[in-house]
């Protein structure tokens, strides 16, 4: 696939596979526009998760889960939202709906759910933890939710030339977008960012998707992206769910990896990173736990 007539009729089939993707569910659009520090916002949340019968009973179903370790049942999508938190309830919400437009049907598939998963768990915990990011943990979780997107696409598209390039690509994520242009003419982070367009989310996520494999510091970047510590965030992110991904459990001993490999994940993000190594490694067993048990729960 180095000759350019295959790029080129690479390049035609994604753009009509986008083009027949089915419509993104309202509720997400919903959800990316809704200010959660909004008066009505809580309503708001109750009236997206209640829409739909079976989607109200997945969101119960989980929000009764070990996930939230609940005290007593939860019953009704209102007290779900009272007791979990609106914002967290809209993870879930945006998790189960984009799960229905990309259900995994192999375990490629699969890892690369788990991937996002974890990926939008980590960008939650460390935007919390990280000094200079404003963004709001929804917003954290939904670009860590959606930052590789672009490769659901390829893996329907271009399945044995993506496969080629994960048995490399995907121990060093710095490495795969350089990979993706020699093998397939283009990066799974431009086809994500043109996936966003076509759903009609806005135009700012599409930024932080189609930049998520530039590095560099603050200052480098903020031509590219509203908020650079953020997307350092979710770079962050991307490396600490690719190792989990690499080392399902933790050592024998239950210690997390050391400060030493911590630091290059760090490094390999900027020279300035959003957190520091002692701050990483306090955040990776919960970054673990949460995502484990939501993968579960989502029945990924």
């Amino acid at each position: 696939m180095n000759d350019e007539p295959s790029k080129d009729a690479l390049h035609k089939e994604l753009q009509a596979y986008i083009r027949d993707l089915p419509v993104l569910p309202t509720l997400v659009g919903r959800l990316v526009t809704l200010d959660m520090n909004a008066e009505g916002s809580f309503d708001e949340v109750v009236e997206i998760a209640e829409e739909e019968p079976v989607f109200a009973m997945r969101i119960l179903a989980l929000a009764n889960s070990s996930i939230f370790a609940p005290t007593q049942e939860v019953v009704s999508i209102r007290q779900a939202v009272s007791r979990v938190g609106a914002w967290r309830i809209a993870e879930l919400c945006s998790s189960i709906a984009l799960l229905r437009v990309f259900s995994p049907k192999s375990e490629e598939e699969r890892s690369l759910w788990r991937h996002s998963i974890q990926t939008a768990v980590a960008a939650r915990r460390i935007a919390g933890a990280a000094k200079g990011c404003s963004a709001e943990p929804q917003d954290a979780y939904l670009l860590g939710l959606l930052h590789d997107f672009g490769r659901f696409v390829l893996a329907e598209v271009a399945p044995k030339e993506l496969q080629q390039i994960d048995e490399v690509g995907l121990i060093h994520p710095e490495l795969l977008v350089t990979l993706e242009e020699r093998i397939l003419g283009l990066d799974h982070s431009e086809v994500g960012a043109l996936t966003i367009e076509h759903w009609g989310l806005p135009l700012s996520i599409a930024a932080y998707i189609r930049a998520h494999h530039v590095y560099g510091d603050v200052e480098a970047l903020r031509s590219r992206v509203k908020d650079p510590v953020l997307l350092q965030v979710v770079q962050l992110a991307d490396y600490l769910s690719v190792q989990m991904l690499l080392a399902p459990e933790t050592s024998p001993n239950g210690e997390s990896p050391g400060a030493e490999e911590q630091s290059k994940w760090l490094l390999a993000v900027t020279s300035t990173p959003p957190i520091d190594v002692a701050t990483l490694i306090a955040l990776t067993p919960a970054i673990r736990e949460e995502s484990d048990a939501l993968i579960a729960g989502l029945g990924i």
